[in-house]
């Protein structure tokens, strides 16, 4: 859970930053990420990802309801 946690604050960096490029949606990403919870789940490599997110700031809302 702490490994996620940290995943979604990296995300939520990345957004602030405004993102760049012409990649898949980073939210998108992030949610996924976050429906596929087990105990078993195997880490996904981000690595050269350039993951696109949105302005907005209500991007994440749906996952503190």
């Amino acid at each position: 859970m702490k490994k996620l946690v940290v995943f979604v604050l990296a995300a939520a960096g990345i957004a602030a930053c405004g993102g760049g490029g012409s990649g898949p949606s980073g939210a998108a990403f992030v949610k996924n990420q976050l429906n596929r919870t087990s105990d078993t789940a195997e880490p996904v490599s981000i690595d050269g990802l350039d993951l696109q997110f949105s302005e907005r700031t209500s991007e994440f809302d749906s996952l503190f309801q």
